[in-house]
């Protein structure tokens, strides 16, 4: 409840509050997805591998707000204002499909500025839904998305952007939500993606949201979010 409680709705003043343009997130999701997927091996942590690759490595950890529970700490490197920190994992759904069951007591529900919504919850019927959307649309050997973020030990670092909590008047934001879509993207890294859509890829795209930093992040400060709204119900 303290991620609800202390949540503030997002305000958008201008045409676009995009810290980093659509061409570059793409590009930067897409080339670390493939150095990462062509560096995964059992035997390396998966922190190694995004610090190695981007500078900078994140993970789940006891945050420094009271009551906030768990966080999302910069646990090597330096990010600069710009970088991806994170990504926002969860079902994707459309304006006129239904969230109300999934987000009833529900905390983790994004609302983007077009209307959809993205579940990033990894309990009871939200991660049963999620796991279930990626076995519909899997097409061997590949699954259609990560589906390790519903655990404590993603493949991917990055698939924790649901765990970063808000600042407050004593710890300001760090970084802010950018939503982005990714048209055509390869099959062969499209895995380590932390979204799907609730009713099927009826367009070529899939929408994902970004935590992009808003200053420079150094090793050992959480991460911080910036203004966005939740389902109220």
């Amino acid at each position: 409840m303290s991620k609800l409680k202390s949540s503030r709705k997002r305000e958008v003043t201008r045409i676009s509050d995009k810290i980093t343009s659509d061409e570059k997130l793409m590009e930067v999701i897409e080339e670390f997805l493939t150095r990462f997927h062509q560096k995964i091996n059992p035997s390396i942590d998966g922190k190694d591998i995004m610090k190695s690759t981007l500078g900078y490595s994140i993970t789940r950890a006891s945050s420094k707000l009271p009551g906030a529970g768990d966080g999302v700490l910069l646990c090597a490197g330096h990010a600069k204002r710009g970088d991806i920190i994170a990504l926002y994992p969860g079902t994707v759904y459309r304006r006129f499909e239904p969230v109300f069951l999934p987000s009833i007591g529900n905390p983790f529900v994004l609302r983007c500025l077009d209307g959809l919504h993205i579940d990033g919850n990894n309990r009871m019927l939200s991660k049963v839904i999620f796991k279930s959307c990626v076995g519909r649309d899997s097409e061997f050997p590949l699954r259609a998305a990560d589906v390790t973020w519903l655990t404590k030990n993603p493949l991917l670092p990055w698939n924790v952007g649901q765990l970063v909590n808000n600042g407050n008047g004593v710890y300001s934001p760090n970084v802010a939500y950018q939503e982005v879509d990714l048209y055509n993207f390869p099959h062969s890294v499209s895995y380590l993606l932390p979204n799907i859509w609730y009713s099927g890829p009826q367009e070529r795209h899939i929408r994902v949201v970004a935590l992009v930093a808003l200053c420079d992040i150094y090793s050992g400060d959480e991460i911080l979010s910036n203004y966005y709204t939740l389902v109220h119900v």
